[in-house]
Order: structure tokens, then C-alpha cells, then sequence
């Protein structure tokens, strides 16, 4: 065997498969990046908790060393219960609805991103309150979410053009408008302004391009899917609402020692009980134990 063939995906695949097996662990797990180990991780002991051999990157076929999403699902049809793939959806469920793939052996997030997950109300303002000390600026993100989440779902309705198709030009542009950094102004009465400003270039957007007389049935098509004005939020591009959240999060937080990325965001953040991860648990259950 040519040195360079050992790149094909199926020789691939087993090669991972067996180095879980080697290695006692439950099986081999390829993400899209390490920075998702810490997320998937917390999911899947939930489920199926043990050891796994996680995969960050991988040869693609010319043996050039590859990451991300295209190169995870580049191992479908190669995958089983001992080598799956985890996923951010992307854009897929406001394009299709929350398809499961697990037949594929592939888990997903559903929202866009894990990113979208841990930015989740009511837990995000419950963990604020219980560990920020400081007195220098109150901030309510639930109350900020909902009035972002409002605002976004015409966004994303402006996309969607049918039951079939969406236009990945809106989704730029919308990406785009959704700044990852406000003024201090922007977020006085719990960021009112910044969803004001949001709102008013949204709307210019939809005018120039003549896209407003989509949004009614565009939204009629999401709410089909399960995305309305109250979780739309978690379905825009999942560094938008992050490292927005982190932002006002660092502004607003003190408490000595402890940072709100980590501490609040990250550090054993409850999973349990929102739709979108009982999803990907059942994903889990239908992959695992096949």
C-alpha cells in the first residue's frame, strides 16, 4: 500500500476506530476543532459517559492535515457506534428543520453552534446573578436576549426564499450587522439601544433589497420549523451571540479571581433540560447503543 492511499477515508476511519479500541475508550469522536472538546464532552457523559478518543483534525485524501466541519462529515459513509462525528449545524435547521443524523453517525447541535447552547436563557442570567459582585453596572440578559431574539428572527426570515431554499447572501449580510462589541450607551436599559440600532439596519437592509415582502412568510416557514422571535437568537451565527454575550459579560462581571467566560459560560454549564440538547441526546442514545 502506497503511503499516500492510507489517506483514503475508509483506511482512516479504521485506523481511528482501532486506536479507540487500543485504548479501552468507548469510541473515536472527530470534531471540528479542539476548542469543542470541553462542550461535547459534557454531553456525552451525560448519556454514555466514559472515555473517548477525540480527533481534531484529520489527512484529507492528498494528505494535506484538515479540520472542521467539511472534514468530519468527509468520513460519511465510513462511520459506525465506534467512530462518530460531532458537528455545529450551521445554518442547517432554519434551512431544513431539526433533521436528525444519526442514521449518518453524525451528532449535531441543532442550534447553530455549542456556542448558541451556553448562551441559553434563563440558566445564562441565573449563573450572572449567583456569581457577579459587581456594583458597577446591572445588566439582564434575559431581558437583552429576548429583545435581540425579536429582532434577528426577521433576519432570518429575510433568508429563507422557500420550503427549498435560503440565500446564503442574507445570511452574510445579517452576519454583518450582528456587531460582536457595543458602546457603553448601546447597552444601557439592558441593551435596549444596541436592539434598537440592529433593528433600524435590519429594516434598512430589507428595503434597499427589496427583501421586506419575505419576511411574513419567511417567519410562517420558520415557526414551522420550531425557530420563532423567542429562541432565534441561538440561530444566528453561534460567534456572533458569543463573543457579543462575553463582551457585555466582561463589562458587567467582577468577581475576584473567577473570569465570565470560563466561570460562567463554560465551567460545568447545565445541559439538562433544553429541547436542543434532549435532541442530541436522543442522537447519542441512537448512535451509542445500535
Amino acid at each position: 500500500m502506497e503511503w499516500s492511499s492510507f489517506w483514503d477515508r475508509e483506511h482512516l476511519a479504521e485506523y481511528y476506530r482501532n486506536e479507540a479500541i487500543m485504548n479501552g475508550d468507548i469510541a473515536a469522536v472527530h470534531l471540528e476543532s479542539a476548542e469543542d472538546e470541553s462542550f461535547w464532552d459534557m454531553v456525552l457523559q451525560l448519556h454514555h459517559p466514559g472515555k473517548y478518543y477525540y480527533v481534531y483534525s484529520s489527512k484529507s485524501k492528498k494528505g494535506v492535515e484538515t479540520s472542521g466541519r467539511s472534514a468530519c462529515l468527509s468520513f460519511l459513509g465510513y462511520l459506525d457506534k465506534r467512530f462518530f462525528v460531532c458537528i455545529d449545524s450551521d445554518t442547517d435547521s432554519i434551512r431544513k428543520g431539526h433533521l436528525s443524523r444519526a442514521e449518518e453517525f453524525v451528532l449535531q447541535t441543532y442550534t447553530y453552534s455549542w456556542e448558541s447552547i451556553v448562551c441559553h436563557i434563563p440558566e445564562l442570567q441565573t449563573r450572572f446573578k449567583e456569581i457577579n459582585k459587581s456594583s458597577k453596572r446591572s445588566f439582564n440578559f434575559t431581558v437583552f436576549l429576548k429583545k435581540y431574539s425579536k429582532t434577528v428572527v426577521k433576519g432570518l426570515a429575510m433568508a429563507i426564499e422557500s420550503e427549498e431554499k435560503a440565500d446564503d447572501t442574507v445570511f452574510n449580510n445579517l452576519w454583518s450587522i450582528l456587531k460582536t462589541q457595543c458602546k457603553s450607551a448601546e447597552m444601557k436599559n439592558d441593551g435596549e439601544v444596541y436592539a434598537q440600532v440592529i433593528s433600524e439596519q435590519l429594516t434598512e437592509y430589507s428595503k434597499l433589497t427589496g427583501k421586506e415582502a419575505r419576511i411574513d412568510k419567511g417567519l410562517e416557514i420558520l415557526a414551522n420549523r420550531g425557530i420563532t422571535d423567542d429562541n432565534a437568537y441561538m440561530y444566528v451565527r453561534g460567534h456572533n451571540l458569543y463573543d457579543l454575550i462575553v463582551y457585555i459579560g466582561k463589562e458587567s462581571f467582577y468577581n475576584d479571581g473567577l473570569s465570565f467566560e470560563r466561570d460562567i459560560l463554560k465551567d460545568n454549564y447545565p445541559l439538562e433540560g433544553y429541547e436542543e440538547v434532549d435532541m442530541i441526546q436522543s442522537d447519542i442514545a441512537a448512535i451509542v447503543e445500535t
